[in-house]
């Protein structure tokens, strides 16, 4: 996987991490539905 689409991911999943710190569930429910697509999009296309 290219280093800074792993980087991308890593701030993504630390602001999601921060929402569901923050109470706000609903909204880190639809950053991880979008991050996995993203990551699994990513993955499918660059085989």
């Amino acid at each position: 996987m290219n280093k800074g689409f792993s980087w991308i991911l890593v701030v993504f999943w630390l602001v999601t991490l921060a929402m569901l710190a923050m109470d706000k569930g609903m909204m880190a429910m639809y950053m991880m539905v979008i991050g996995m697509l993203v990551d699994s999009l990513y993955s499918a296309l660059h085989k």
